[in-house]
This record gives structure tokens, sequence and C-alpha cells, in this order.
């Protein structure tokens, strides 16, 4: 029970009981801890303005015990506040990755991502991205179990460093890109995916080991956008 003024109260037979009543704090918050305050209330107000599309990729990461998606999101804002300087931006994007058993006319490789418009625009406002075999969150990336924190006086609590499963994507940064305009008005997006029967994902994350004067620690900036095969149905739709 809450009443303005207590903390809070418990009922002893046919009364309420205040447990205790709000100390005056005797002195005034120390820098560092108002620092820290408005860091993390610039982190909360970035989140607020994430883009529909980019804030379900948010929601859809795979999160530790005891975490959730914002949890990770305020974490590598803090951790990280320079990455978000480029923030993907738009909605209503499509992305389809598709196979063909030979190579159709116009592309580079038996694979293909097709994209609208908007998913087009999307990439181009965002901060460049990773390229990874597979689809799905425990095909690139993983949580390591970094052990306990123990803060003075406060309960002990998990901590996790978040990584690659493998040591290097299997594409890096924008090499072999291709556009073209199809005659539906699209865009298509075309790279040299030699071999990826079980799809691609692309994905940003920054992680680095503990040095002299720093923890092991994350950051994760685009969360995966993922692109299981389809088969190539003869031509881009819509």
């Amino acid at each position: 029970m809450r009443i303005p003024g207590i903390v809070d109260v418990y009922q002893v037979g046919d009364e309420w009981v205040a447990r205790s009543w709000p100390k005056v704090q005797n002195q005034p918050n120390s820098a560092a801890q108002l620092l820290w305050r408005k860091k993390f209330t610039d982190a909360k107000a970035i989140i607020h303005t994430f883009p529909p599309f980019y804030k379900r990729l948010w929601q859809a990461i795979e999160c530790p015990p005891g975490k959730m998606w914002i949890d990770i999101a305020l974490h590598c804002l803090l951790v990280a506040p320079g990455q978000f300087s480029q923030i993907p931006q738009g909605d209503q994007m499509k992305f389809v990755l598709y196979y063909s058993q030979t190579i159709p006319d116009g592309w580079m490789s038996q694979y293909c991502v097709w994209q609208n418009f908007n998913a087009r625009m999307f990439l181009a406002t965002g901060p460049g991205y990773n390229y990874f075999n597979g689809s799905k969150w425990a095909d690139i990336m993983k949580w390591n179990d970094m052990g306990w924190i123990c803060p003075n006086g406060k309960r002990p609590k998990k901590r996790w460093q978040l990584v690659y499963r493998g040591t290097t994507p299997d594409y890096v940064g924008t090499d072999s890109l291709y556009f073209g305009v199809w005659p539906n008005g699209q865009w298509v997006y075309r790279n040299f995916y030699a071999n990826c029967p079980t799809g691609i994902t692309w994905a940003k994350l920054n992680y680095w080991s503990a040095g002299a004067d720093y923890e092991a620690d994350y950051a994760l900036q685009m969360p995966p956008l993922y692109f299981p095969v389809h088969t190539w149905p003869g031509s881009f739709t819509p």
C-alpha cells in the first residue's frame, strides 16, 4: 500500500502501521551521481525515438536470463552513445532472400536479396552492417557469462557479454554491392553470397576484451536482420 509521504504501510489487526518515513537527504547528490542520472535519462530518451522497424528488431533479440530488450538497449547506449549517431529510419520494410538453381539474368550469383524502396532508404541511413551465413540468433551471436558483480551494499547480479559466435563475419562492409531497378520499380540488392543454404543475417555489434583500465563489454548497434531462403518465384513482387 502506498500513501504520499510514507514509504509503505502494513496491517496489524484492524490498523495500518507505517513501516518507515522518508529520510531527508543530508547533502545533495554528488556531481558523479548527477552525471550518471543525466546519461541514463538521455539514453531512455533516445530509445523513445527509435523508428518502428528498428525498434521491432530490438524487441526481437534474444536476451540472457533476467534481462529484457530495453535493458540491453540502455546498456549499449550508456556504454557507447556515439555509436548511435546513425539510427536507421523508416518503416514498412520488405526484404526477401531468393535462391535460384540457375543464375537468372542480371544476378551475380544464385542468391539475391530483394528490397523495396523503403528498405533501401533504411539501409542508407543506418550504420553499415556485417553479414553472416545463418538466419537465427544462435547462428551468429551468443551471450558469455562473465560471472557475478557484487557492488558494496547491493545484491549480486550476473554480468553478460554479447559476442559474435564466429571470430569474423562471413562478409564485411559493403563489398560487391549492386543496385538495379526492375520493371515493378523496386530496388534490388545483390551480393556474392556464394553458399548460404540456411539464409543470411545482417547485424552490427562491437565488443572488446578487458584492458588495464576497462572491463570487457559490448555495444549492439544494429540488431540482427534475418533473411531465410525463399525459392525464386520468377519475378520480384512488391
